[in-house]
């Protein structure tokens, strides 16, 4: 009715875009939104909207075609590191492919022990929808094929976070909080007890956790859209601290999400969906920490990194070698060095 009442506006074709993204109705989204910017090219929401459903098509098509190979839990027979997977340089590849990256799913958020013998990852079947952190073990006779973790079968649960010193898991999940009588979402942790995750605590408000040496927490704020974006607690006297926004070019010209933050404090990795980048729903950024304490601009990893799709939640493996992220709805892994090789001078 309001189109029929006022067809030249761009601001009515630009709602029913939106509802109609609601409604997952892409292809009636996309014509609203264009005809959007018809009448008015400076319409950034709806250039930023077309260009999320742009990467979440080529998303799909660009998926990978290998089904699950393996049974849920049995051995792989693989003995070797990172499933004898042939590490990859300054391009990006796609990681484990028929066990970790699989047709028909979306996977996400990898994280590991720090002896590299335990992996955890988000999982979300195409069909039900519902997210759940798998883990594969580097067992006697090889890596086990991924199985939902038991501590993730109450719940949804996702985006898994194993501290440097693997004394705690942190993870998102929807689940009843201490004193609540439903279930609402939050970050919930696990302490290690011998070979082991102890049972799961309420820990704070937020989504993607990581952590340093010293115990700070990076997270993404979600309780005010407005004001959100990264964030740190410090750790001080075995409490949580005052949250601290991130500044520079961590959450500017638009917030961050997703960070990954470098167990020494010296950089941090996040996404973000911000015009100069190469479509979809966001890029993965890098951010330097400098003598003063004060964050650089962000910088794209590039083309070899990011590309039109959707590439999110990044994370570094234990030995600092390797920036595990998603791509095209699965698993891709890429050398560090891309890290230095961004590193403005005068940055140590």
């Amino acid at each position: 009715m309001n189109i029929k009442a006022f067809p030249d506006s761009w601001n009515v074709y630009d709602s029913m875009g939106e509802i109609y993204t609601w409604t997952n109705d892409t292809e009636k989204a996309r014509v609203n939104f264009k005809k959007s910017l018809e009448l008015n090219p400076a319409n950034e929401n709806a250039i930023k909207n077309i260009s999320e459903i742009n990467g979440f098509i080529l998303d799909h098509k660009n998926e990978t075609k290998s089904d699950f190979n393996y049974k849920c839990g049995e051995s792989t027979g693989i003995n070797k590191t990172y499933f004898g997977e042939e590490p990859p340089g300054l391009k990006a590849k796609l990681f484990a492919p028929g066990i970790i990256s699989t047709q028909g799913h979306f996977e996400l958020s990898v994280t590991f022990t720090p002896d590299g013998k335990e992996l955890y990852f988000t999982r979300r079947a195409d069909e039900g929808g519902v997210n759940v952190i798998m883990v594969c073990k580097w067992e006697e006779n090889g890596w086990t094929a991924p199985d939902t973790a038991n501590f993730s079968k109450e719940g949804r649960s996702s985006e898994p976070h194993i501290t440097p010193d693997g004394s705690k898991l942190y993870f998102g999940t929807t689940r009843i909080k201490p004193g609540e009588e439903k279930p609402s979402y939050g970050i919930w942790v696990m302490n290690r007890l011998d070979n082991h995750w102890g049972k799961p605590e309420y820990a704070m408000y937020g989504m993607y956790v990581s952590t340093t040496y010293d115990g700070s927490i990076y997270f993404t704020d979600i309780s005010d859209q407005s004001d959100g974006g990264i964030k740190k607690i410090t750790s001080e006297n075995g409490g949580l601290q005052k949250r601290e926004k991130l500044g520079s070019g961590v959450n500017d010209p638009t917030n961050g999400v997703h960070p990954f933050i470098s167990p020494k404090e010296d950089f941090i990795i996040f996404d973000g969906y911000r015009k100069e980048g190469f479509g979809g729903e966001g890029d993965l950024y890098v951010a330097y920490k400098d003598e003063n304490g004060k964050w650089s601009d962000a910088y794209n990893l590039g083309v070899f990194i990011n590309g039109p799709g959707t590439n999110f939640c990044a994370s570094i493996s234990p030995d600092g070698k390797y920036i595990f992220y998603t791509k095209n709805r699965d698993i891709y892994w890429v050398s560090t060095k891309i890290i230095e090789e961004l590193k403005p001078k005068g940055i140590k």
